[in-house]
């Protein structure tokens, strides 16, 4: 599957600057929509263990669920 970040191959719009300027904002926005969705991919495997830690260390569910939500670390 190809880059989603890759337009090399990018053959649309005209010569003049505004399509290249819209071009430059659009990777730029996909590249930070990537590392943006690996941040949240990342801290939700966090959260995760957190909240199994905190069951196995005998909260409930809800409990846990709680203590998790408002960390503000997290």
């Amino acid at each position: 599957m190809a880059d989603i970040r890759d337009f090399s191959t990018y053959k649309g719009g005209k010569s003049d600057d505004k399509p290249s300027a819209m071009k430059q904002a659009l990777v730029e926005f996909l590249e930070n929509a990537a590392d943006l969705m690996e941040f949240k991919a990342e801290q939700a495997k966090l959260k995760k263990n957190y909240f199994d830690h905190l069951v196995k260390s005998g909260f409930t569910e809800a409990q846990a669920l709680d203590i998790v939500k408002s960390d503000p670390h997290m």
